[in-house]
């Protein structure tokens, strides 16, 4: 099982995007899409949890939202493998 909470960080070091980036997380075992958050913005992450087992190849993906890249600090907090 892969687990990972997805979400975008706060940016209180850039002028402007404290909270306002926003982003798209995928996640495909073997070439199949086995997660798709739609569009998120900053606010509290969400629990991804997918069953890997018979996989051999993991990609995780990070796509631009509405809008643009600008602002869009994305992260897959506390990423694991669980039995």
């Amino acid at each position: 099982m892969f687990v990972a909470l997805a979400g975008l960080a706060r940016q209180d070091k850039s002028p402007g995007c404290a909270t306002v980036g926003d982003a798209q997380f995928r996640v495909y075992v073997n070439k199949e899409l086995k997660f798709k958050s739609g569009v998120m913005h900053f606010g509290p992450p969400i629990l991804i949890q997918i069953a890997v087992q018979a996989g051999n190849i993991l990609r995780l993906e990070v796509d631009k939202g509405e809008d643009n890249y600008e602002c869009d600090h994305a992260t897959w907090a506390d990423a694991r493998f669980e039995p």
